[in-house]
């Protein structure tokens, strides 16, 4: 399971209001993973809403929940373009995510509601479970 950024900002941040929906779902499930892309994500926001420090927790939190980062690549760039052309509403870090996820065949677990309009990507939403 590919977990995209509103779900790690979830486990890294104190107090989140997803914080207890995404742990929960997370419990227990075998695989977990997310990309380079959504380290570096958290860290604009987390620098934007508190402080560097926090920033650089988002590796710990990782490893605290055993979630493997997964690289990027020349290939998911392209399909990330290719997304971005088929859908006008995808910004660059969304197409990249969906990119990456389909790559390494897991579903995306978000609150991000443009996810379940894209073709051929399973979307869990942490709240429906």
């Amino acid at each position: 399971m590919y977990l995209d950024t509103d779900c790690v900002l979830a486990l890294v941040k104190d107090t989140d209001w997803l914080k207890e929906s995404v742990q929960n779902r997370i419990r227990g499930e075998k695989s977990l993973c997310t990309s380079v892309l959504t380290v570096v994500e958290s860290r604009l926001v987390l620098i934007r809403e508190s402080t560097i420090k926090v920033a650089f927790d988002v590796e710990k939190s990782l490893d605290e929940w055993e979630i493997r980062l997964l690289p990027l690549d020349k290939e998911i760039l392209i399909e990330s373009k290719r997304l971005m052309k088929k859908y006008d509403f995808l910004c660059t870090f969304d197409a990249i995510h969906i990119a990456t996820a389909r790559h390494y065949n897991e579903k995306i677990l978000s609150t991000d509601h443009v996810f379940p309009l894209i073709e051929d990507l399973t979307v869990e939403n942490p709240r429906d479970i």
